[in-house]
């Protein structure tokens, strides 16, 4: 139990590393690692179904932590989309080119 718990922290701990230095999403870096690194330490491998649900279950709670930190600091009225019509003129633009 103390060895599954401190590979699955060591694998997150890398994944966020190399997807934070990579600049990518953290899923394609922890999937391969969350399939194949659990064998190596002779724990029970993961199948696919729970590797996407520990995935879809960090995306979660990565995006709940984001929104409940943008709340506290106080960045309600502040837009992060482009406006629509910026991005319609842009691609006239190169369109046309």
């Amino acid at each position: 139990m103390i060895v599954q718990l401190a590979v699955m922290i060591l694998i997150g701990l890398i994944g966020s590393f190399f997807s934070g230095l990579l600049g990518i999403g953290g899923a394609i870096v922890n999937f391969p690692l969350l399939l194949y690194v659990p064998p190596w330490f002779g724990l029970e491998a993961l199948t696919p179904k729970e590797v996407a649900a520990i995935s879809m279950l960090q995306v979660f709670f990565a995006s709940l932590s984001g929104m409940i930190t943008n709340r506290v600091i106080g960045r309600k009225g502040e837009r992060y989309v482009h406006r629509p019509w910026c991005c319609r003129w842009v691609s006239v633009r190169w369109s046309a080119a």
